[in-house]
């Protein structure tokens, strides 16, 4: 009996434990594609610090850099498209926003240094 008791109650919060990742990316993406910026940062922003994949975190990093750089907060998105050039397995978007960004921000110098890293990547 305490068995039956112990592994129902396993299999009612296994998947609470183990998939909550997957909802957050959910989540996230669902406010980007629904327009809510601000509540997609946060979603991304938690998705990214709770994973532990690289692929998934490289994904995260590049969506929240987009999310400012739509809702046109070019700080922040500098910082995040900064992070997102480091990570490995970004696309070369990134680097390319990380100029534009750096442009808008008047860091002229730089962004022409990423510019030319873009270019060396495509």
């Amino acid at each position: 009996m305490k068995r039956a008791f112990i592994v129902a109650i396993l299999l009612i919060a296994l998947p609470a434990i183990l998939f909550p990742q997957k909802r957050k990316t959910e989540r996230a993406w669902e406010a980007f594609k629904a327009g809510e910026f601000y509540e997609a940062i946060d979603f991304f922003k938690d998705a990214y610090t709770k994973s532990k994949d690289r692929d998934v975190k490289a994904e995260m990093v590049f969506m929240v850099a987009e999310s400012y750089r739509i809702v046109n907060d070019s700080r922040s998105a500098e910082t995040w498209y900064r992070r997102a050039v480091r990570t490995q397995g970004v696309t070369p978007e990134a680097q390319y926003w990380l100029a534009e960004t750096l442009k808008k921000n008047g860091k002229y110098p730089q962004a022409v240094d990423e510019f030319r890293k873009y270019k060396q990547m495509v």
